[in-house]
């Protein structure tokens, strides 16, 4: 979706990756959340883009992995800004 969004001319991006209602599922579906926010950003490492995310780092569901990017932080050239929450 990210390539999509760049060849389309779409200069920014917010997807939300872990909601607090989330926070109310089964500890299977909870870690399933965590980890696919944590393996999309991964993703993102790999391409230029300008990532921030964003959320209760306080919380004890909030992947420690993402803390570094809870400041923007520019990757490569920085081709899109992308938001997470």
């Amino acid at each position: 979706m990210y390539s999509e969004c760049l060849a389309l001319g779409i200069p920014e991006i917010t997807f939300y990756g872990f909601t607090v209602d989330n926070t109310k599922r089964p500890g299977t579906q909870i870690e399933a959340f965590r980890n696919a926010c944590v393996e999309a950003v991964a993703e993102l490492e790999k391409r230029d883009a300008d990532l921030l995310v964003v959320g209760n780092t306080q919380s004890v569901f909030f992947p420690k992995e993402l803390m570094r990017y809870t400041q923007r932080t520019r990757i490569g050239e920085a081709a899109s800004k992308l938001t997470s929450s």
